[in-house]
């Protein structure tokens, strides 16, 4: 197989709207009620939730990043609800953001390089996502297929993480010596 054969395409996606919801102390039927209002799961583990376009992201406790959703609809909902949701707060981060799709059978040992996540499909399966550091850089890794991988990074530091993924897979395709 020649070496081309395992190169990562890296690409960066068109930009889709972005929220932070937090919820304060959010009890389960809290979760529900929201989820309920929102018609999207606010998943309670790595895994991803997803719903046409929409995407949801648990990033800590309490705190989901909302992919494909605006943040003036998720507070316009929250606030015309009729339930007793408690404190929650909704940001609209669509321009904080970058996202980087990296795509190839060797994806998963490019972002190996970088990063301290154990990429193995047992610790990262697809539909999951976890947070992580990769060339010093915080982001969130979503792994969409076993060979497709999107990286959510701040905007300002999307350039950097760009540079560092080409040089690592240009010396990663290098001949051995």
């Amino acid at each position: 197989m020649a070496e081309s054969d395992h190169a990562v395409s890296i690409t960066t996606l068109q930009r889709r709207p972005l929220a932070v919801l937090r919820l304060h102390k959010p009890a389960a039927e809290m979760i529900a009620a929201v989820s309920t209002l929102l018609n999207l799961p606010l998943p309670d583990t790595s895994q991803v939730a997803e719903r046409g376009e929409s995407r949801v992201f648990r990033v800590a406790p309490g705190e989901w990043m909302l992919v494909g959703v605006a943040a003036t609809n998720v507070e316009r909902q929250l606030a015309e609800a009729d339930a007793d949701l408690g404190l929650w707060h909704c940001a609209e981060m669509t321009d904080a953001y970058t996202v980087l799709t990296l795509t190839g059978q060797d994806a998963r040992d490019l972002l190996a390089k970088g990063c301290s996540l154990d990429m193995h499909p047992r610790a990262l399966a697809a539909g999951h996502c976890a947070g992580t550091l990769l060339a010093q850089i915080d982001l969130l890794v979503h792994k969409v297929t076993e060979d497709r991988y999107e990286l959510y990074c701040d905007r300002s530091w999307a350039g950097h993480v760009v540079a560092w993924l080409q040089q690592t897979e240009t010396e990663r395709q290098a001949p051995a010596a």
